[in-house]
């Protein structure tokens, strides 16, 4: 079932101690980003739920366009296909995708640290990088949650434009979704993992292609977002739509 969260235009959450949680004593506001305001034609790519036999064919892609993208990934299937994960750090970023992607909400906040952290650690085992971003699964996170993951030096990322490529709609359907939605300062959310993604691996020439025709500019999420995180919550706009 397709639940949807409103976090709302807003750009800088306090966090709110839920009951039966540790409350954090003194945390600074948080931000959970999820697209840029800008007047540039910039956009990022970011890949969920990898990796996966179809990771190499994406990279394959972002190597021939020389398009930068964030891989976030699942610990478990990093141990599946490490040197996957040290191909995509050199095409891009990786990020944390928790461990055995779960639901971060439902979960105390020692649950949380463990998934992260695990995920952490098999990222540098397979790549030497330490992810600076996190994406929760399903979209789902609250303040506790991005509070755990900020102490873990864990930035938390949603997205703007969301194709639903997972429910594997045909590749013509992402790529007019993805094109009638993308907009200055938007982030893509696709995925290379978690199921059937040949829709996506034919999608993704065009997408990447079309837009280039159109004047945007593919950057990365330290591109796009690391000056934000300097200035004034107003800069940045946060929604936060929850999927399967």
């Amino acid at each position: 079932m397709r639940r949807l969260v409103s976090v709302g235009v807003v750009a800088l959450l306090m966090m709110l101690p839920a009951a039966g949680t540790r409350a954090a004593q003194g945390t600074a506001p948080f931000a959970i980003l999820s697209s840029s305001r800008t007047v540039h034609r910039l956009v990022a790519l970011s890949f969920d739920d990898g990796p996966s036999p179809y990771t190499p064919a994406i990279l394959q892609i972002l190597h021939r366009y020389r398009v930068p993208a964030t891989f976030f990934v699942v610990g478990e299937h990093v141990l599946q296909y490490p040197s996957f994960v040290k191909a995509e750090a050199e095409a891009g970023d990786v990020g944390n995708h928790t461990y055995t992607h779960m639901d971060l909400e439902w979960l105390a906040n020692i649950g949380v640290s463990q998934q992260l952290q695990a995920t952490q650690r098999v990222i540098w085992n397979a790549a030497r990088v330490r992810p600076v971003w996190f994406r929760p699964p399903y979209g789902a996170v609250d303040g506790r949650v991005a509070v755990d993951a900020q102490k873990l030096g864990l930035h938390t990322v949603l997205w703007s434009v969301d194709p639903r490529d997972w429910s594997e709609p045909g590749a013509s359907v992402i790529v007019a979704r993805v094109l009638a939605s993308v907009r200055p300062g938007s982030v893509v959310i696709l995925h290379d993992g978690g199921g059937y993604r040949g829709e996506t691996v034919q999608a993704l020439p065009t997408i990447i292609s079309t837009l280039l025709r159109r004047g945007y500019r593919f950057i990365s999420l330290d591109t796009m977002f690391t000056p934000h995180l300097q200035r004034p919550p107003d800069t940045l706009t946060v929604t936060s739509p929850r999927v399967r």
